[in-house]
């Protein structure tokens, strides 16, 4: 990642431990209260994220 080469650890640190538990990641996905309801997950994250500066 351009600029953020401080981060290349960290990164691939939690790709790492996103893929030994299986966690589904999904990137660029809006989604609705009544998407999640009943939908059976043991948990969801919601991060918002940021546009990089250039």
């Amino acid at each position: 990642m351009p600029g953020k080469e401080e981060f290349s650890e960290t990164l691939r640190y939690f790709r790492n431990k996103v893929q030994e538990t299986g966690v589904q990641l999904r990137l660029g996905t809006r989604v609705k209260a009544q998407d999640l309801l009943g939908a059976g997950f043991d948990e969801v994250i919601l991060a918002t994220g940021i546009a990089p500066r250039t």
